[in-house]
């Protein structure tokens, strides 16, 4: 299962998964119902499903393109292979900078022990 963590402005975070399969079939189906505005996709979507991780206008978009141009919905990118995926350590950072906001990244990275090559 992905995740995405969610920080609202009054400090709630949420955990939401990322979008499936199933997710990007609805979103182009909807896509042809709605003229191909990506507006009204996006808000016909949040209302249909309003569990699902919100879609907005550039994430439609973004998706739209790479299946027109990869064939593929979401174009895996090479990414840094030190960014942790340790989703404790990043909730407990999240939830030390709310907390704190004058905390340091040298604090972060002495208090939950990150290495000093690891990404914020």
């Amino acid at each position: 299962m992905s995740v995405i963590l969610v920080a609202h402005n009054d400090n709630i975070i949420e955990i939401v998964e990322n979008f499936n399969n199933e997710d990007y079939f609805r979103m182009i189906v909807l896509y042809g119902k709605c003229e191909e505005s990506l507006n009204g996709t996006c808000r016909k979507f949040n209302e249909l499903y309003p569990n699902r991780r919100k879609l907005y206008r550039t994430k439609l978009k973004q998706i739209i393109e790479n299946l027109k141009n990869q064939g593929q919905f979401n174009v895996k990118t090479k990414r840094p292979a030190n960014i942790t995926e340790d989703y404790e350590t990043v909730l407990n950072v999240l939830l030390a900078v709310i907390e704190s906001k004058d905390i340091s990244i040298r604090e972060i990275r002495s208090t939950f022990e990150i290495a000093q090559s690891a990404s914020f």
